[in-house]
């Protein structure tokens, strides 16, 4: 969900520099480590 609003607002913006850009990847970013930290878990 979160990639497809950031490719949604870059598609309005015509930007990766935007702040809402920037905002949405850099949540998403969050989303993912939290992912991996629990799938790294899952497996000790």
């Amino acid at each position: 969900m979160l990639r497809s609003r950031m490719e949604q607002l870059f598609m309005q913006e015509n930007s990766f520099t935007s702040d809402n850009v920037i905002a949405i990847s850099s949540l998403l970013d969050l989303k993912i480590n939290e992912y991996m930290r629990g799938r790294h878990r899952k497996r000790d």
